[in-house]
């Protein structure tokens, strides 16, 4: 009985699960492009990212208002803040000196020259940041609700993801303007030759296929959503007072510590927060101070 339930919910967990399946792969492939192109193009070009973001600001007159700032990569990934007015960029990226992890550079840049051009599409841009976590919700709403199959949890599950799949629309549309902007950015840069260009094309497009694949994983599950009620709604439960035995007793009590255990450690970095990076924020003034040009 124990097994003839576990394999009725498989299908249901994995559509549920869709997003980060899809997400998962794609990922995958933007990290295999990105060492792709990182091996055909070497590091010859006359300045590293981070000196070039630094150059496109001082040249637009932004050089002090917006900051640019390095780390070892170990918890924060290359992004750009607004609220902090900047842009911070892994200690790998912000040293390399090849066309793929410029395009990351301007990718970054090209948020916040967008950010910059309108307070209003920045503050909707952020808001729909916030918003595509909601389909991260509604997971956890739909596998809780296998255990508990109340209406109002599939109710509530409903409109997190109608708002995390409006929220990840605009998010869609933030990052292909960003990219736009980078490639303009690097189509304008004589250091750069054709292929150099076509590399950073291919960087970014591998790039915004990680947000699209999130996207069709969450429409998926609105696409099945008829199917992920009803299942909720007629499955079956395990037979009443038949004890687990065997594997089945020895998988459950596995599972039940290791959940326990996550959400102890949920609890403690709720309690008290991680510290930040292994090395502190350093300006790209203090970095090229203590390393010097390149």
């Amino acid at each position: 009985m124990f097994w003839s339930f576990v394999s009725y919910w498989l299908v249901f967990i994995l559509i549920v699960c869709a997003q980060s399946i899809i997400q998962s792969f794609v990922s995958n492939y933007y990290k295999q492009v990105l060492a792709r192109e990182d091996r055909q193009n070497p590091d010859h070009l006359p300045i590293n990212t981070g000196q070039w973001v630094r150059e496109e600001l001082d040249k637009r007159g932004l050089g002090k208002e917006l900051r640019v700032m390095a780390t070892d990569g170990s918890a924060i990934s290359d992004a750009f803040w607004p609220s902090a007015r900047l842009i911070h960029l892994t200690e790998k990226t912000y040293y390399k000196k090849d066309a793929a992890y410029w395009a990351i550079g301007a990718h970054e840049l090209g948020h916040a020259l967008y950010w910059k051009s309108s307070a209003a599409l920045g503050a909707l841009f952020g808001a729909a940041r916030a918003g595509s976590l909601m389909t991260t919700i509604t997971t956890s709403l739909l596998l809780a609700n296998i255990i508990f199959a109340e209406p109002l949890l599939t109710k509530a599950a409903w409109w997190t993801l109608c708002l995390g799949l409006g929220s990840s629309v605009v998010v869609l549309i933030d990052e292909f303007l960003a990219s736009r902007k980078a490639l303009q950015l690097l189509g304008k840069d004589p250091r750069l030759n054709d292929g150099e260009r076509r590399s950073a094309k291919r960087h970014l497009v591998a790039a915004w296929l990680t947000y699209f694949a999130s996207f069709v994983g969450s429409l998926l599950l609105l696409f099945l959503w008829g199917y992920v009620t009803k299942t909720i709604q007629d499955a079956p439960s395990p037979a009443e007072g038949t004890p687990l035995e065997g594997f089945a007793l020895y998988s459950a009590a596995f599972l039940s510590l290791l959940l326990l255990g996550r959400g102890l450690w949920v609890f403690s970095r709720i309690a008290k927060p991680a510290p930040g990076p292994r090395t502190s924020l350093s300006t790209l003034e203090e970095l090229e101070e203590r390393f010097g040009d390149e």
